[in-house]
């Protein structure tokens, strides 16, 4: 490594340092990482390069990822910390690109100083999930080195095979690098001086594979296409306007790099000034392939700064052209740039600029040094954006404070870090600028309910069901919402239709089952503990409320006979133990009575509470009164007014104490 691209490696490294000390942000890297099965599983590797389980088929950025995960599990710092290795390593890698193309030292170091630093890379450098960015983009400066190489000398066949896998690595870290190979050729046209027809012919291989891996990604991501989503994608001739506004607002943020963000505000993109960018872009791109065949070429071995703007401009296009809107993605409905795609679309306008510098002689460096320092201080601190996400969606509320995602990220955070009644705010918010995006009621409902606030946490949720009529954890949702603001029997009836369309789910028929419990409905309750141990046998309140149940219709045999079903699928369940024995301990029939194995039911399940729950402190004094040790009975049961007096039980601590009299007196309880 030359003293520049050392100098930028460790330049880059410090100005990217802060987001050592980021976390996870759970936009897309907590699905990447944290909750993604396929980091945990034996086969997860296997299953990374041949399943369709993935979001995305981006196999090489995934088995990074789970090498990773091996090293630092989800501790986010070596996630972090291998992001800004990788940016670094593409700065030298840059570097070396534009010295191999004919820039000088000046214009080279400015640059790849630009690719280096500038802030639009915050968000691939700073952000967990842009991972495939950095890692393509080693694979994508690789192609292009080996690409340059391959023109001269005898081992060209050698350097293209090179450029040709490399490619293909880059397209498996990120697919959106499919335009790299046409960008290539028009890189010898413009800045080498070489033929179209031998530039082009290149890059056929290139395209081919390309192609391929790019219809892989399509077929492999269509079992996780939003619906949802779909409704809020702009129609096929709005995204064609999106296509043509989209390079001016990304030109601006290369210009202008302050106040980036995460999301930007939607356009309307109606009305006829919309074509205007279109037309815009179209000329521009002609321009410029225009001024590339005139100035195309090299003088005196450097390359002309007007065939390096050239190749830039074309460049950028080809490589943003996948992610401007044309081509419809799940991207666009929550935003229509992002600062990510500009990561590897950069490198041939920030060549142009560092040719231009360099034309300046003696005062390039002064200005490099200026634009140097001024980028870096932006991109220390905007890397700081990315720390979690409350900061990240700050900004994206800040930049665009119509945005649905960014109020709905920023009160997700927000209920996460424990400010649930500002992230109350932000859902409503969220609802008010998309009240037909089902997920922004849910989650609303949920904060809701969360706070107590049970009456609005229904309105949420009937707003959910206008959308979603079949949603039945939603049915479930608002039917608890009635329940705890006291409406009953409107509850009830939202249950009833909960189990009515769907008898598997375990929360709808565990509430109607308390609901009937609660109406001393016992028969009716039975059965649907029954159906509930019948769907879901490892449930254990399915056999302790069929327990209650048979108790209740003095059927004590059957509720001991239902409760040994549960222990043998659950043995060390306290409820279970607890509730067995208590009908072993207080049964009104003496065949049903048994103290002894009450006794030890009741030990066990103190044991595994660790005489800390006060209903099984109960159970275990009634057992021992059964048993006729009536000091033991009395102590525990005096033990047990003394943990619900700690816990605000004031009225069951008083019938334990009561108790505790009975039992020192010889009696026994019997239920």
């Amino acid at each position: 490594m030359t003293l520049p691209g050392l100098a930028l490696f460790l330049l880059t490294l410090v100005v990217f340092s802060p987001a050592l000390r980021n976390g996870w942000t759970g936009w897309d890297d907590t699905a990447y990482v944290v909750k993604n099965p396929l980091m945990t599983a034996e086969d997860g590797l296997v299953r990374i390069w041949t399943s369709r389980e993935s979001e995305q088929y981006y196999p090489l950025t995934n088995t990074s990822y789970w090498l990773q995960y091996r090293l630092w599990g989800v501790n986010p710092g070596g996630y972090h910390a291998v992001n800004v290795v990788l940016h670094a390593v593409n700065a030298v890698l840059c570097l070396a690109l534009l010295r191999a193309l004919g820039l000088g030292r000046l214009g080279a170091c400015v640059g790849a100083g630009l690719f280096a630093l500038h802030p639009t890379q915050v968000m691939s450098v700073a952000w967990i999930a842009e991972h495939k960015n950095t890692l393509c983009g080693v694979f994508a400066f690789a192609a292009m080195l080996c690409w340059e190489r391959s023109r001269n000398g005898t081992r060209g066949g050698w350097w293209y095979a090179g450029a040709v896998v490399a490619f293909v690595l880059a397209m498996l870290a990120k697919s959106a690098v499919i335009g790299l190979p046409v960008a290539m050729a028009m890189m010898d046209r413009f800045v080498l001086g070489t033929a179209w027809r031998g530039a082009l012919a290149r890059s056929v291989p290139m395209l081919a594979a390309g192609a391929v891996l790019a219809v892989v990604t399509v077929v492999f991501e269509q079992k996780f296409v939003d619906h949802a989503t779909e409704a809020w994608l702009p129609d096929a001739w709005a995204r064609v306007r999106l296509a043509g506004a989209g390079p001016w607002v990304y030109a601006w943020h290369l210009v202008w790099p302050m106040r980036l963000s995460p999301v930007y505000e939607s356009w309307g993109l109606a009305g006829w000034r919309w074509w205007l960018p279109l037309a815009g872009s179209v000329t521009v791109a002609a321009l410029v392939w225009w001024w590339g065949e005139r100035r195309r070429g090299g003088e005196d071995g450097q390359p002309r700064v007007g065939a390096v703007a050239s190749w830039g401009v074309l460049h950028m296009g080809l490589v943003l052209g996948p992610v401007l809107g044309l081509v419809p993605f799940g991207n666009l409905a929550v935003t229509p740039v992002s600062d990510h795609f500009l990561y590897l679309a950069t490198i041939g306008v920030f060549a142009a600029v560092g040719a231009m510098v360099e034309r300046l002689g003696g005062r390039g460096w002064v200005v490099a040094g200026v634009l140097g320092a001024w980028l870096s201080v932006v991109s220390w601190r905007d890397t700081r954006v990315y720390r979690d996400a409350v900061s990240m969606w700050t900004r994206g509320v800040e930049v665009a404070p119509g945005s649905f995602i960014a109020h709905l990220g920023l009160a997700e955070g927000m209920a996460k870090s424990g400010r649930r009644a500002e992230a109350v705010a932000h859902y409503e918010r969220a609802v008010a600028i998309r009240p037909t995006w089902p997920d922004g009621w849910e989650l609303l409902a949920k904060a809701r309910a969360t706070e107590g606030a049970w009456a609005k946490a229904a309105e949420a949720y009937r707003s959910l069901l206008a959308l979603r009529p079949g949603n039945v954890p939603a049915r479930v949702g608002l039917a608890e919402a009635l329940e705890r603001s006291g409406r009953i029997e409107e509850a009830l009836r939202e249950f009833e239709t909960a189990v009515a369309a769907d008898g598997t789910n375990k929360d709808a028929r565990l509430g109607l089952a308390k609901m009937y419990l609660g109406f001393a409905r016992y028969q009716e309750a039975l059965g649907q503990f029954r159906a509930l141990t019948g769907t879901h046998p490892g449930e254990t309140i399915g056999y302790v409320g069929a327990a209650q149940c048979l108790r209740a219709l003095r059927r004590d045999e059957e509720a001991v006979a239902t409760l040994r079903v549960g222990l043998a699928i659950t043995p060390d369940e306290v409820p279970l133990l607890n509730m067995t024995a208590r009908v072993l301990a207080t049964a009104r029939d003496d065949a049903v009575r048994k103290p002894a194995e009450a006794v030890a039911l009741a030990e066990r399940a103190a044991g595994l509470s660790q005489y800390e729950n006060p209903l099984v402190l109960e159970t275990l004094a009634a057992a021992y009164a059964s048993h006729g040790w009536a000091t033991e009975a009395e102590a525990v049961a005096r033990r047990a007014a003394m943990v619900h007096r700690r816990l605000g039980h004031e009225r069951a601590a008083k019938q334990c104490e009561a108790n505790a009299e009975r039992f020192a007196a010889g009696e026994s309880l019997v239920e």
